[in-house]
């Protein structure tokens, strides 16, 4: 995620409006290293990650099949087609 919102451009500002929302709604919350907040919460307001059993799973490994999923929304939010 840091990659993808690095070349988005960065901190949109409305990701961060939700920070507590989204601190609250996912259990694993804690785990988010502080540098990868503002990049996580940024990819579920654009809806590229949506998270899975109630979680981000920040310390996971990402499978094939996600990240291609990812990247597809990355590009759809974008207008790549």
């Amino acid at each position: 995620m840091k990659i993808l919102f690095g070349y988005a451009g960065g901190r949109s500002g409305l990701e961060t409006m939700f920070s507590d929302t989204y601190d609250e709604s996912f259990n694993d919350s804690t785990k988010v290293a502080n540098w990868a907040k503002a990049p996580m919460y940024w990819a579920v307001y654009n809806n590229i990650i949506s998270g899975m059993d109630g979680g981000l799973n920040p310390e996971g490994a990402t499978t094939r099949a996600q990240m291609s999923k990812i990247l597809v929304e990355y590009l759809n939010k974008e207008g790549i087609k």
